[in-house]
């Protein structure tokens, strides 16, 4: 009789809701209140190591910033826990909706550039 390996499979969809999770204030707010909380406050001598962070986050059913994490670390924990703490304090969007009306949760994912290096 032949042995049978067992083995595990992680499996990840995601669901685009028809109205994606906004930020209020628009796109270019969002963008200066990055620039002010995170871009500006961060001194480097190198500025594509902040490029290199990728930070991750939900905004829920109530347009809630929740579930930050840096998926890529920028190498730097001082630039890494700035970012988190940008991220997580950010006002509130406007959550994202299915076709029903519906609320839902939406997760993002971005990277950071700096503005000699094209901006957020």
């Amino acid at each position: 009789m032949e042995n049978i390996e067992s083995s595990k499979m992680h499996y990840v969809t995601t669901v685009v809701p028809e109205v994606e999770a906004e930020y209020l204030s628009g796109a270019e707010e969002l963008k200066l209140y990055i620039k002010a909380n995170a871009i500006d406050v961060i001194t480097l001598d190198n500025p594509q190591q902040m490029m290199r962070a990728l930070v991750k986050f939900n905004v829920n059913e109530e347009g809630e910033v929740s579930d930050v994490i840096i998926s890529k670390t920028s190498g730097d924990e001082k630039i890494d826990k700035l970012l988190l703490e940008a991220v997580s304090k950010m006002p509130r969007w406007k959550p994202a909706t299915n076709a029903d009306g519906t609320r839902v949760k939406q997760g993002f994912e971005f990277s950071l550039n700096t503005p000699n290096l094209g901006g957020c």
